[in-house]
């Protein structure tokens, strides 16, 4: 869309700017600019959505496990205490 309204800009010269196709380039522009910046903010609120959520899946699966050997007497949890994997190296 930007490129059409640049070359109705180079085609028609004045005849364009007094259609205020300048006007709608800048509009075209700063549309895209809010929509590339809330994309970006969608992607890093994603992406800590996404860690806090394996965070809470390994955390309340070492829940279970712990709760589970307290009940038949085992002791490994204490093995998997230090193996919790870290999710960004």
């Amino acid at each position: 869309m930007s490129m059409a309204n640049i070359r109705f800009l180079r085609d028609f010269g004045v005849m364009a700017v007094m259609e205020s196709a300048p006007w709608q380039l800048l509009q075209i522009h700063f549309s895209a600019t809010v929509a590339m910046t809330s994309y970006i903010g969608f992607r890093i609120c994603e992406g800590a959505l996404v860690h806090r959520y394996h965070a809470w899946q390994i955390d309340s699966a070492f829940c279970f496990r712990a709760f589970t050997s307290a009940l038949t007497g085992s002791s490994r949890t204490d093995e998997h205490r230090n193996r919790i994997p870290s999710l960004y190296p």
